[in-house]
């Protein structure tokens, strides 16, 4: 389980062991569960999903790839 701060950094809760164990295979991803967000990172994953399809807010370009706008980017 991860949370995610205000700026968008992903912050491990539980799930270490996974973890190293992905990192010891070279994975490049691994699935986790969002337990919470913070709610300045709401406010940018708000955005994003409002925005028309296809178009992503210029200020927040900086966050295009961010993992936990996967589900809103497509």
């Amino acid at each position: 389980m991860v949370v995610i701060d205000r700026a968008g950094e992903v912050l491990w809760t539980e799930g270490f062991h996974r973890f190293a164990i992905a990192s010891v295979l070279g994975l490049d991803e691994i699935p986790v569960h969002v337990l919470c967000r913070h709610e300045d990172w709401q406010a940018v994953r708000d955005r994003v999903s409002e925005a028309p399809a296809g178009e992503f807010p210029a200020d927040l370009e900086d966050h295009r790839d961010h993992p936990d706008l996967g589900d809103l980017v497509g």
